[in-house]
């Protein structure tokens, strides 16, 4: 059995998960944190980690940069507990910590959870390898709902790095084009970002040749395939005792 606390249980993302763990026979949600203390259907939820009264072996954090702080200096002090953080937006700071801290103990990190968003990453790297040096023009699009505070989004920052990397990070990310005067630039990617309505996400990447297309395209109708990488990911880190992974190694790809 995998005990696990989910921190920002109260939020989207935390409630998502906590459902959905219901469906998951070796899962079991021990506590929460959240900024009011109170119970979630007899589940404990604290203010802070350090209250937390109950065993557990993972922590699941989808909260903000700040929350994910927390959590790592928790890490710091407590190295037999491990960590799934799918919070987007980290600094470089939060993410050498993450990979300090992961000599110590197993985390799983991941922009995106979600199990087809990461096929989407793996089939991005093998297309751009195959289209590199045949003029293709690469672009990326990426729509979600309005309340979504960064732009742009985790996912579409991470396909254009596993681009750019391709090239041997000599790209050039730009997110608008508004009163440019010439042709695209053929060292650069654009990035651009929607916002909308409910949507849960849609990442498009695009490779524009002469005459044809490609398109490869993820839609999430719900946060529920994002919860559902985030309890496989917690499988994943129970045998582990330290190192820094990422879906690719959920997945074996």
């Amino acid at each position: 059995m995998v005990k696990i606390v989910i921190f920002g249980i109260l939020g989207r993302m935390g409630k998502t998960i906590y459902e959905l763990s219901k469906s998951f026979e070796d899962i079991k949600v021990v506590a929460g944190v959240d900024r009011k203390e109170g119970t979630l259907e007899n589940i404990p939820i604290y203010k802070s980690l350090y209250d937390i009264k109950e065993d557990f072996d993972i922590i699941i954090d989808f909260s903000l940069p700040e929350g994910t702080k927390e959590v790592l200096n928790y890490l710091e002090k407590n190295t037999s507990k491990k960590a799934v953080i799918g919070t987007t937006a980290l600094d470089k700071s939060i993410l050498e910590k993450m990979e300090k801290l992961s000599k110590n103990t197993a985390i799983c990190y991941s922009p995106n959870m979600s199990l087809g968003v990461n096929l989407l990453f793996k089939l991005t790297e093998i297309a751009t390898k195959l289209l590199k040096d045949k003029d293709f023009d690469i672009e990326i699009m990426e729509i979600h709902h309005k309340y979504k505070k960064d732009a742009p989004s985790g996912t579409a920052t991470r396909l254009f790095e596993i681009i750019n990397k391709v090239f041997g990070n000599s790209l050039n990310r730009v997110s608008c084009r508004d009163g440019v005067i010439g042709e695209r630039k053929k060292n650069e990617v654009g990035v651009m970002a929607l916002r909308g309505g409910n949507v849960a996400g849609e990442h498009t990447v695009y490779f524009f040749g002469e005459d044809e297309r490609i398109e490869l395209t993820h839609k999430a109708n719900s946060r529920k395939p994002f919860a559902k990488g985030a309890l496989y990911a917690a499988k994943f880190l129970k045998e582990k005792k330290q190192g820094l992974y990422n879906m690719f190694d959920v997945l074996g790809i």
